[in-house]
């Protein structure tokens, strides 16, 4: 299983998302919307962050949307 999260570089969300992740266990690669405005574009992203798994998109952030829990993180993994 791959983990990518796509985030801009000045999202406070992506630390707290990685924070999750690190208690999880769960190894992930980060990139940046910044570096990488064809992947945002593919997946047709705007907000940040979003988490894809093995390629496909399993969080979308939306405007005053939460982050996943540590438990949906879990369940989103399985």
């Amino acid at each position: 299983m791959k983990l990518l999260i796509l985030a801009t570089k000045n999202c406070n969300h992506r630390k707290i998302l990685e924070q999750r992740l690190n208690a999880l266990g769960v190894p992930y690669e980060v990139k940046y919307f910044e570096e990488n405005p064809d992947l945002m574009e593919t997946l047709q992203l705007q907000q940040s962050p979003n988490i894809i798994i093995d390629d496909q998109v399993v969080f979308k952030a939306a405007p005053g949307q939460s982050l996943p829990s540590e438990g949906e993180l879990a369940r989103l993994l399985n």
